[in-house]
């Protein structure tokens, strides 16, 4: 019996992070990113922002993905999803531009 394993299968999650850093140092890209939930309540993200202060969503923007994700795992599971929801645990119903131009 003969197992094919696709290539995406083989590959390590620090080849998946390296991938990812090898982006977000190219010049066409900021080279700072956040790990941060949606303000509208569709996830989790991890992207580039200009916000270089972290003045936007609270979260202090890194030249390292690894550290992005660090840092919300230390912020712990609901990060800062708390200011994002109310009590009854709905979203707010801000519009998805809020989150285009991060």
């Amino acid at each position: 019996m003969t197992i094919v394993v696709a290539a995406h299968e083989l590959r390590k999650d620090s080849e998946r992070l390296d991938w990812l850093q090898k982006q977000l140092e190219k010049e066409s890209y900021t080279g700072t990113c956040v790990f941060r939930w949606s303000t509208t309540g569709r996830g989790w993200r991890l992207h580039e922002t200009s916000d270089k202060e972290g003045h936007r969503f609270g979260f202090i923007p890194t030249t390292s993905v690894r550290k992005a994700i660090d840092q919300a795992m230390e912020r712990g599971d609901a990060g800062n999803r708390s200011r994002i929801e109310g009590d009854s645990g709905q979203t707010d119903s801000r519009s998805s531009d809020d989150e285009s131009s991060v």
